[in-house]
């Protein structure tokens, strides 16, 4: 496809784009591979033109645009406009094209390990900022150059101490919390990213609930010895005081870090 993009105000880009290839798409959205006038290649998410609820779907790619508008980190997608899009708002962001988290599942820990403490900055930096991004999980986190993660998909993201819309969102990462409807809480992002972790570290999501130490090896390692007793009970169902910070996991990744 190979149609051209006009620009709308006033939050928008002012230049005419080149919409190019369907990178994927999801229930409520679609994002396309683009070009800019000069030639950089873009990504643009817009509502999917199979929704029933073009009202709905547009609210959220404006709400995912003013939410990426406040954040700058090197680690969070970098937004640079909206533009219309057939009728349709057009959330215009970098291109990321190294794909997501699923390639290093499994692997070994010097493989992961420097990846999930950049995310674990992106997320302490984020949270600090009051806002929850909801829907953590190894598919949106994309690859830069150099295995440099990237946190996309802030379609679910509220800021601290609002309510969430209902709906959405992967069970498997989502702690018991989210899965009730209950209100959203930074050790929901903590739980998501806990489940990123042991699947990274494992190749295998924790489908029991209950992963055990066992299976996340440390090889003596103390950073990885304090990550894995911290994913192991911040997934333990029984865990009656979630873990509201993500910080001890930053930290036990720095750690890990400098001993691997």
């Amino acid at each position: 496809m190979n149609s051209p993009l006009s620009h709308i105000a006033p939050e928008s880009l002012e230049e005419e784009l080149r919409l190019g290839a369907c990178l994927g798409q999801g229930g409520m959205s679609q994002v396309w591979a683009a070009t800019r006038s000069t030639g950089t290649p873009i990504a643009v998410k817009a509502s999917n033109p199979d929704v029933v609820n073009h009202v709905a779907a547009r609210e959220l790619i404006l709400r995912e645009y003013r939410f990426l508008n406040e954040l700058s980190h090197r680690n969070i997608v970098s937004v640079l406009g909206l533009i219309e899009m057939g009728g349709e708002i057009g959330l215009v962001m970098e291109y990321v094209g190294g794909g997501d988290l699923v390639s290093l599942a499994g692997g070994k820990p010097r493989q992961w390990v420097p990846v999930a403490a950049q995310l674990a900055s992106a997320l302490r930096y984020m949270h600090a900022s009051g806002i929850l991004h909801r829907d953590i999980k190894v598919r949106n986190v994309l690859l830069r150059p150099g295995d440099e993660p990237c946190l996309i998909d802030f379609s679910l993201a509220v800021a601290v101490g609002t309510r969430a819309l209902q709906g959405g969102g992967t069970a498997d990462y989502q702690s018991v919390n989210q899965r009730q409807g209950g209100s959203p809480t930074v050790g929901d992002d903590v739980h998501s990213f806990a489940a990123l972790i042991y699947e990274l570290w494992t190749g295998t999501l924790p489908f029991s609930r209950n992963p055990s130490l066992e299976m996340l090896e440390s090889g003596g390692i103390e950073g990885l010895k304090s990550l894995a007793d911290l994913v192991s009970k911040a997934l333990r169902p029984t865990t009656k005081e979630p873990y509201e910070d993500i910080s001890p996991f930053a930290d036990a990744l720095e750690l890990a870090l400098i001993e691997l």
